[in-house]
């Protein structure tokens, strides 16, 4: 199933790719209850140079995580076309992009662990899931602390049934 989840932020912000990544590796462990998976996330921009920042504008950022994955996809961060609808001001949409959603994958959990580090980084508590991917969905909104407590409570497990145990607490719509 491909879909999107965003984050909304209300002033728009640079993002430095190395800091995202340590944060989001971070996230990713928590959540599978494991302590040491490496993940390193690099960014290029629509000629497929690399960057050190993402900045909101209308570029289609790629992504790939290199340690676990060697794949990624793709992130939109721009002003929000739609945010009169939204709010009286303007809104930046942080957004995974064409998420396929596979719960024999890890790529599903890089990309959670992404949008978490940039909602926690600008200090926002909640996703969007116009989707209703999380049983915790409510309004399509999902709050951060609902996502972390999806949480894989133990280290006994192998990444693999870490994984497993990770997405038998999600229900998918």
């Amino acid at each position: 199933m491909s879909l999107s989840l965003s984050a909304f932020l209300t002033k728009p912000m640079k993002i430095e790719v190395y800091l995202l990544s340590l944060h989001a590796q971070k996230i990713f462990n928590f959540l599978l209850g494991e302590s040491k998976q490496p993940l390193n996330i690099s960014i290029q921009n629509s000629k497929g140079e690399e960057v050190k920042v993402i900045e909101p504008n209308n570029e289609i950022y790629r992504f790939t995580e290199n340690m676990l994955l060697g794949e990624g996809g793709y992130i939109l961060y721009m002003l929000d076309e739609y945010w009169r609808y939204h709010s009286d001001k303007e809104i930046y949409e942080f957004s995974v992009t064409e998420i396929h959603f596979d719960n024999k994958s890890f790529l599903f959990i890089v990309q959670l662990s992404i949008l978490i580090a940039v909602a926690q980084i600008s200090g926002i508590d909640h996703l969007n899931d116009t989707h209703g991917l999380f049983k915790e969905t409510k309004e399509d909104r999902v709050t951060i602390k609902d996502l972390l407590n999806l949480r894989v409570n133990s280290n006994t497990y192998s990444i693999n049934e870490s994984l497993k145990l990770f997405y038998s607490k999600m229900l998918l719509s």
